[in-house]
């Protein structure tokens, strides 16, 4: 069952995404709101998705799925937003390959936001997105449950961004069916161990090195 918030939206991904495999993508939009409106997202991304509202980290998490049964969230993201115009942003990821935890399909993405039971966005081809090259994509496998690992150099170029497309997948959308993970205050890191760390092999996966490395414990 397809919520009315998806009506009017579209699946869309970015117009030259190259190869969508192990890669990330950005998009981003604008949205108005009136006053302290009560506002929520509704999303479903293909294979993954993180979301920040005016440069806040909001939610992150697609719950795997297949084309046939689309999980989208519902996020309140009332307390992110502010009277005016406000700023949306997500980077998708695209795994491209079946691991354990997830399955090919038509990558693409879908949201729509309402304000106190307004549309005020709807994902079409006016969303601007883009490839992001920050991430390097490795194809190296973590192992064959997790996917694929990941590399990230926040030096690298910035995403150039361009109208999306809108890509012909159908709208099997349904609320997800478990609760999300509950994001908590941020924590301030303390010591709780130290000592010698021996690393297995340089020039092998960053996956066999995290397996196979040591760490010689040292009193503190």
């Amino acid at each position: 069952m397809t919520t009315q918030w998806f009506d009017s939206a579209k699946w869309i991904f970015v117009a030259q995404p190259g190869e969508a495999h192990d890669r990330y993508y950005d998009y981003k939009a604008a949205f108005t709101v009136k006053n302290e409106a009560k506002t929520v997202m509704y999303i479903s991304a293909h294979s993954n998705y993180a979301l920040w509202i005016n440069g806040v980290f909001v939610d992150c998490g697609q719950l795997p799925d297949y084309e046939s049964r689309q999980f989208y969230d519902t996020l309140d993201i009332t307390k992110f937003v502010k009277s005016g115009e406000n700023n949306l942003e997500i980077t998708q990821y695209v795994a491209g390959r079946a691991f354990s935890t997830g399955r090919p399909a038509i990558p693409a993405v879908i949201f729509a936001v309402e304000a106190e039971g307004e549309r005020v966005l709807s994902s079409d081809e006016s969303i601007l997105s883009g490839c992001n090259f920050r991430y390097a994509s490795l194809k190296e496998d973590i192992s064959g449950q997790c996917g694929y690992n990941c590399a990230y150099d926040a030096n690298g170029p910035e995403t150039i961004f361009t109208p999306s497309v809108a890509v012909d997948k159908p709208k099997n959308l349904i609320a997800r069916t478990i609760e999300k993970v509950k994001l908590g205050d941020m924590l301030i890191p303390t010591l709780q161990n130290q000592g010698l760390f021996t690393d297995s092999d340089p020039k092998a996966m960053k996956s066999h090195r995290m397996m196979y490395s040591a760490l010689r414990y040292v009193p503190r």
